[in-house]
C-alpha cells in the first residue's frame, strides 16, 4: 500500500498475508534442513601421522620439516617484498608532495612570516601592557599633540588589535614581506 505524497510504502499488511509469508519461510527452511541431512556432513580427515613401524620415519619427518621451513621463508620474502614496495610508494608520494610544495614556495614563506609576525605583535602588545601603568602624562606632549600619552597609546593599541585580527583571519596572506621580516628583524619598524 502506497501512501500519497510519501516516498516509502507502508509496512502494514493484513494478518492473512503476514502469516502466509511466515509459513512459506518455515517450509523453505525445513526443505533446506532435509536436503542437508540427506547429503550428510563429512568431517575432514585427520592426519594420522607416521606410524612407528614405518621404515624411513626420520627421513619423512625431516622432509616435512624442510617443507615447512621453505614455506616460512617464502612468506618472509613476500613480506619483505611488500614492505619494499610500500616504501617505494611512500618515497614517490613524498617526492610528489615536495614538488607540489616547491611549486608555490612564496605561499609557504608567506604563511611562516605571518605566523612570526603575529607572534611578534602579540609579544609587543604584552610588553606594552606591562609598561602601560608606568606612562605618566607629560604636559609638553599634551600641548604638542593635543592629547595625553595614554590616549595616544590607546589609539595605537586599537590599530594593533585590527592588525592582529587581520592576521588571524589570514587576510594578510598575499601581502609580500621583505627579507628583513623573514629573518625576524624589523618587526617594530613595520608596526604603526
Amino acid at each position: 500500500m502506497r501512501r500519497p505524497k510519501l516516498k516509502k510504502a507502508s509496512k502494514r499488511m493484513t494478518c492473512h498475508k503476514r502469516y502466509k509469508i511466515q509459513k512459506k519461510v518455515r517450509e523453505h527452511s525445513r526443505k533446506l534442513r532435509k536436503e542437508a541431512k540427506k547429503r550428510g556432513h563429512k568431517k575432514p580427515k585427520k592426519d594420522p601421522g607416521i606410524p612407528n613401524a614405518a621404515p624411513f620415519k626420520e627421513e619423512v619427518l625431516r622432509e616435512a620439516e624442510q617443507r615447512k621451513q621453505r614455506l616460512e621463508e617464502l612468506k618472509q620474502k613476500q613480506k619483505l617484498a611488500r614492505q619494499k614496495d610500500l616504501e617505494k610508494k611512500r618515497k614517490l608520494q613524498a617526492k610528489k608532495n615536495a614538488t607540489e610544495a616547491n611549486k608555490h614556495p612564496e605561499e609557504k614563506v608567506c604563511m611562516c612570516s605571518i605566523i612570526l609576525f603575529s607572534k611578534r605583535l602579540v609579544h609587543l602588545q604584552r610588553k606594552r601592557e606591562t609598561f602601560h601603568p608606568l606612562i605618566r602624562p607629560n604636559p609638553a606632549a599634551f600641548e604638542v599633540y593635543g592629547r595625553t600619552p595614554i590616549a595616544f597609546s590607546l589609539d595605537q593599541q586599537k590599530r594593533l588589535g585590527v592588525v592582529i585580527k587581520l592576521v588571524r583571519t589570514w587576510k594578510l596572506l598575499c601581502i609580500p614581506f621583505n627579507q628583513s621580516i623573514y629573518r625576524g628583524v624589523g618587526f617594530t619598524a613595520n608596526v604603526k
